[in-house]
């Protein structure tokens, strides 16, 4: 009869230490961000939960991702096309006249270098292990931007120059923000560390739909979905969403860019705390993946 006491106490001790654990091991997963954040910080699930004011936990797959809101210095990104092909802002200056806005629909709402920001293109795959490997394979953007040799034109049916015919895997990097513009890509900027102050960051493209008649339209559509996905996107909003504290490890394939029309105006891409130095992308983007 003793024995079975024993035994009896013995399975009683296993089952409330199982439960401390697994309560603990949820607060435990947002410490390991590795911030001293307050655990009264609010979890979400997708995006449409957030009010996009509040610093929160999202939760994809088990991981929590310590959000910020967006700020002030997030803006300046004018996705508005160039006057000279045909956009509607006026030439003095860039000014709107009648702006675009995003979230008005899923295909691509520009028309600046629309055939090649939303075609897939299959030339030779270069693998990088690394961000970083991969820019210092990069020219200067002014050898490109003002090249008169081979001029890149901002125009909807310009084509890709030999710089940029090049399908890049990155096999590790990491987001640290994005955000939906409004020709409805996404601006999403990838740093080449897990750590933001030793980061050099970098901005690639989940481009706006093609037509559904374009033979790139389903994968396309596809790596938009996927997107979506990893970030809980349910619903559209604007501003930069930001992973500064724990950004998400990833891997991506896309094509080189060079972006012109942000070259001609020197607009920033990117939160100002994680701007890119160059005017190269990738764009568009055409796989992407999460890593553990």
């Amino acid at each position: 009869m003793k024995n079975k006491k024993s035994f009896l106490v013995l399975i009683y001790s296993l089952f409330f230490s199982t439960i401390i654990s697994l309560v603990f091991s949820e607060a435990g997963s947002k410490q390991n961000t590795g911030k001293s954040i307050s655990q009264h910080t609010d979890t979400i699930y997708k995006l449409s939960d957030w009010n996009y004011k509040d610093t929160v936990y999202l939760k994809v797959k088990g991981k929590y991702y310590l959000m910020f809101p967006p700020h002030a210095d997030d803006g300046g990104e004018d996705e508005q096309d160039d006057p000279e092909n045909g956009g509607n802002i006026s030439a003095a200056g860039f000014s709107a006249a009648s702006k675009n806005e995003a979230c008005d629909g899923e295909a691509y709402d520009g028309s600046d270098r629309k055939n090649v920001k939303t075609t897939y293109y299959a030339y030779r795959l270069e693998t990088f292990q690394t961000l970083s490997d991969f820019l210092e394979t990069l020219p200067k953007d002014s050898d490109v931007g003002s090249n008169e040799e081979e001029p890149i034109s901002t125009g909807e049916d310009s084509r890709r120059v030999v710089a940029e015919k090049r399908r890049i895997y990155i096999k590790q990097t990491w987001v640290y923000a994005f955000a939906r513009q409004a020709d409805e890509d996404y601006h999403v900027i990838i740093g080449s560390s897990d750590k933001k102050s030793e980061s050099e960051f970098f901005n690639v493209e989940i481009s706006g739909l093609p037509g559904r008649r374009s033979n790139s339209y389903p994968k396309m559509k596809k790596v938009r979905g996927d997107f979506k996905e990893i970030f809980g996107i349910d619903e559209c909003k604007t501003g930069y969403v930001k992973f500064y504290n724990n950004p998400i490890k990833i891997s991506l394939k896309g094509i080189a860019f060079f972006d012109q029309l942000h070259f001609k105006r020197r607009n920033a891409i990117g939160p100002k705390e994680a701007r890119g130095k160059t005017y190269w992308e990738l764009h568009p983007v055409y796989e992407i993946k999460t890593k553990e």
